[in-house]
């Protein structure tokens, strides 16, 4: 079954209610009338995170070039533009400009582990092993030198692989059907089938209430749901 077309709602006091229960769900790190105000940057903190090298701060700014690293027991959530991510511990991405390609932006994920939501446009995410395009989605990824777990949460994307990007495939999910694991020895299946791990459908849900929307599957459940 094809997944359903992903609505994108209008910011609407049903948005900005959605917001500041986000931010409840953030811990009430910021007063209320700040963080419905906030439209980019780190929204939640915890542990040692470092901006460009340097202590990452709430109500920072992150954008094009920046580096975001997260140390043990550490986590930060933030937004950039439309878009907005929960960056797990001992992880490290990099946000470059899509100019002089066909993509508006690219997430280069290092290492480590990042839930991202993203606004319709067309987003190139990259790890050591995978490739992906995509236009509108909720992703998780898990990426090492060796192996990234990929589970497009929703949405549609194109997963070329750097150890034969002649394995290209493109896959539609509504709501965790198809996790995969991509390697980088060609010399073994590519691909492999997995399980949705390490995150839920409560963070996908905070997430997008920070940046007004809704995921696909709170109008459009699917029996997968009870998994989270």
């Amino acid at each position: 079954m094809s997944a359903a077309p992903y609505r994108y709602p209008e910011i609407s006091r049903r948005a900005v209610l959605q917001r500041f229960a986000a931010m409840l769900v953030l811990g009430g790190l910021l007063p209320w009338r700040q963080a419905l105000a906030m439209q980019t940057g780190i929204v939640r903190l915890k542990g040692k995170v470092h901006l460009n090298g340097q202590s990452a701060r709430i109500g920072q700014l992150v954008k094009d070039g920046d580096h975001v690293e997260t140390f043990a027991d550490a986590e930060v959530v933030f937004i950039v533009g439309k878009d907005a991510y929960l960056q797990r511990a001992g992880s490290k991405i990099r946000l470059e400009s899509g100019s002089g390609s066909t993509f508006s932006q690219v997430l280069r994920v290092i290492s480590g582990r990042v839930l991202g939501v993203f606004a319709k446009g067309d987003t190139q995410i990259q790890t050591p092993t995978v490739t992906l395009g995509i236009r509108g989605t909720g992703v998780y990824l898990e990426a090492s030198a060796d192996k990234t777990y990929v589970c497009l949460c929703y949405g549609t994307a194109e997963y070329i692989p750097l150890a034969d990007p002649s394995h290209t495939i493109t896959q539609t999910t509504q709501h965790h059907e198809k996790p995969l694991w991509i390697y980088a020895d060609a010399s073994r299946p590519l691909m492999a089938a997995a399980e949705p791990i390490n995150h839920t459908d409560a963070e996908l849900q905070m997430l997008e209430a920070l940046v007004g929307r809704v995921p696909p599957f709170i109008s459009n459940p699917s029996p997968l749901r009870n998994r989270y």
